[in-house]
């Protein structure tokens, strides 16, 4: 109640201390850890709030598994949400003609917030092209990228039931689903696309986030095998494919599959895939090559726990004790102290050896 308190008078940072306190006494209490991804969601602190949900997991408790999944979502439509309809924006302005001049004036009132002002020049766009596809998506995205959800919400229902064969609004209809925390009627968005699309790669894509998120982790995969094997050119599906098989599955034949599909990120320069490839790669006993890219990915993504637990691991294989405990300590630093993952907890472990 305290921290419910502090919440409302934005004091986030004494409500966060408080539910820590509150937690090391009772560590599983889905209550508190579903409050304090509230305030992370609030803060806009994405990565502990990822920690939270990885904690909820772990309980395996119907009703902790359930606060994950909304928590889930509402972290991937909040950080990436608005984020992809302002992008969309952007794609619009970098055109040629009329629409793309009204589109870069119509970013510029979204950035400043000028609500009536965006919408208008939005409604405007529509009108002037009707038969273009990309255009019917102008408004739903405009809502989303001023956070009106329920505004949003109507107006992709309303290009779905005009056209069911809109793949990018159904898709947009479960992102804003889930930004309103209706993790069950996104789940049902995307089969409904599904439905009528069953080769769309955009609703293939987030009915495997949903699976991920459910622990259908061999569903999630057969996913991404399935549109590995559409596009086997495209990294972002390589890298997802790769990862989900190499973090999740233990088996030789799995860890084979995942440097087959992730071998071509050798080379790579973006962090996240630097980490794929580089975890494949120690797992695989290829120590000094695993850590050309799990120390850049480290350097890139410090306040990513599992990341620096990584580079940890292979520089405990490497034999360098020092550099090891310090990726250690970064791991447990950055991770929430309720964090209740395995690498967590073997991070400190290590620690705890490699201090004596």
């Amino acid at each position: 109640r305290f921290a419910r308190l502090l919440i409302e008078q934005e004091q986030y940072r004494p409500a966060e201390d408080t539910l820590v306190n509150a937690l090391r006494a009772s560590p599983d209490n889905t209550a508190l850890l579903s409050l304090l991804g509230e305030i992370y969601l609030q803060t806009e602190d994405f990565p502990r709030a990822l920690q939270v949900e990885a904690t909820l997991r772990r309980i395996e408790s119907r009703a902790a598994v359930e606060i994950a999944d909304r928590l889930r979502v509402q972290i991937l439509n909040q950080r990436d949400g608005r984020d992809q309809a302002v992008a969309f924006l952007e794609q619009l302005a970098s055109q040629e003609g009329a629409a793309a001049a009204k589109a870069s004036l119509l970013r510029a009132r979204v950035r400043d917030g000028d609500r009536d002002a965006a919408l208008a020049l939005a409604d405007e766009l529509m009108a002037e092209n009707p038969s273009n596809p990309r255009l019917a998506l102008v408004k739903g995205n405009t809502l989303i990228a001023l956070r009106e959800f329920d505004g949003a919400e109507a107006e992709f229902r309303r290009l779905t039931d005009e056209n069911a064969a809109n793949t990018p609004a159904w898709a947009q209809l479960a992102r804003v689903l889930s930004a309103q925390g209706k993790v069950d009627a996104a789940r049902s968005s995307v089969d409904a696309g599904l439905a009528a699309n069953p080769d769309a790669a955009n609703l293939l894509w987030a009915k495997a986030s949903f699976l991920e998120s459910a622990n259908d982790i061999d569903g999630a995969i057969g996913i991404y095998e399935g549109l590995y094997e559409r596009n086997p050119n495209s990294l972002i599906i390589a890298n997802n494919l790769a990862s989900l098989l190499a973090t999740y599955r233990d088996d030789d034949q799995s860890l084979e599959r995942a440097y087959e599909v992730a071998r071509r990120l050798q080379g790579t320069t973006t962090p996240p895939f630097q980490d794929t490839i580089g975890w494949i790669l120690f797992r695989r006993g290829d120590v000094e090559d695993a850590l050309t890219y799990l120390q850049p990915a480290a350097d890139a993504l410090q306040d990513d726990p599992i990341v620096q637990y990584h580079l940890g691991r292979a520089l405990v294989a490497a034999e360098r004790p020092e550099d090891a405990l310090e990726a250690f300590r970064r791991a447990v630093e950055v991770a929430d102290e309720a964090d209740a993952r395995s690498q967590i907890a073997d991070a400190r472990a290590e620690i705890e050896r490699l201090s004596q």
